[in-house]
């Protein structure tokens, strides 16, 4: 048996319970992607912080950065999309010059042409 974390387990546990009734996922297949949107408002929570305060804030002046934490959750997402990619639920992410000329289309501060 593998422990799991307790930081909100029970919590996560009736979630996991509730959403995997409404479709036909399973428990597994709810728990990847509860930690996937998890792990997205978490790097929106990094972005927000960023530009409130800088890339280089470090609160409480601590030795963890806004971009340091902003990076780990990166890796976080990155993991979980990995996971998700391992057990066939994801194919190859590729991106296109076209799909970063279509992001940045609209932009107007970023300095590319496009």
């Amino acid at each position: 048996m593998v422990d799991q974390p307790n930081d909100g387990a029970p919590e996560w546990h009736a979630l996991i319970a509730a959403l995997g009734d409404l479709s036909d996922l399973s428990k597994g297949d709810v728990e990847l992607l509860v930690m996937l949107a998890e792990e997205a408002s978490e790097i929106i929570k990094c972005a927000m912080k960023c530009i409130r305060a800088g890339y280089e804030f470090r609160p409480y002046d601590g030795p963890v950065s806004n971009r340091d934490k902003l990076e780990q959750e990166l890796s976080d997402l990155y993991a979980v999309v990995h996971i998700l990619q391992d057990k066939g639920h994801l194919g190859r992410i590729t991106v296109s010059a076209n799909d970063i000329a279509r992001r940045l289309r609209y932009t107007r501060h970023q300095g590319y042409e496009v």
